[in-house]
């Protein structure tokens, strides 16, 4: 505390301007995110530690603490998308519940179609894209981030096409028609799920 409080005699800004690099120095790295302070502000205590308790010099202490935010921006940015793949896949069970009605045919607009599966515990949902779109961005979820998660994660059934790209989405038949759809499946608890005509 002493050293700080002499260097912040000579230099009041001293804390200040020295945040502001690391700042600098992770936007460079393309490393931003809400909670890019905080990680700003631990960089400033590990390059501090590092020079005035370990007596590492300053050039090195700088690095140092730069290779210890960018590891924490590593770790926060995997818990951050964990944790929103997770809220958004409870919300889309919620959704798909929810509008279960949706998924009859002879309703409008109707949002695809439910099939049993074969162990009479699980739902095939096959979802127009549109309706679960709108309703992750309404929400507040990336839709484009929340299916990657879901694809990573399986909780959206893949396919891979003739290229061997593996795809989100594909084509089955709803309501008579050719159309492109999520396939998600969802446990249940016994009921049979409402049909739609394939």
């Amino acid at each position: 505390m002493r050293e700080i409080c002499a260097a912040l005699r000579e230099t009041p800004d001293y804390l200040r301007s020295l945040y502001l690099r690391f700042v600098d120095a992770f936007k460079m790295r393309g490393l931003k995110n809400v909670h890019s302070d905080y990680v700003a502000a631990v960089a400033v205590g590990d390059y501090l530690a590092e020079t005035i308790i370990f007596g590492t010099d300053a050039e090195t202490a700088e690095q140092n603490a730069i290779e210890c935010g960018v590891a924490v921006y590593a770790m926060n940015t995997e818990q951050l998308s964990d944790n929103a793949v997770t809220r958004a896949w409870e919300f889309t069970q919620g959704w798909l519940v929810s509008n279960e009605a949706r998924f009859n045919y002879d309703t409008t607009p109707y949002y695809g179609r439910i099939e049993q599966c074969s162990d009479g515990k699980t739902a095939s949902y096959y979802v127009i894209p549109q309706y679960l779109d709108n309703a992750l961005e309404d929400a507040g979820f990336n839709v484009k981030k929340t299916m990657q998660g879901f694809r990573e994660q399986g909780k959206v059934i893949t396919f891979t096409d003739h290229e061997g790209k593996v795809r989100t989405k594909k084509r089955v038949r709803v309501n008579g028609n050719s159309v492109s759809v999520y396939h998600i499946q969802i446990e249940r608890d016994g009921t049979p799920a409402l049909g739609g005509r394939k």
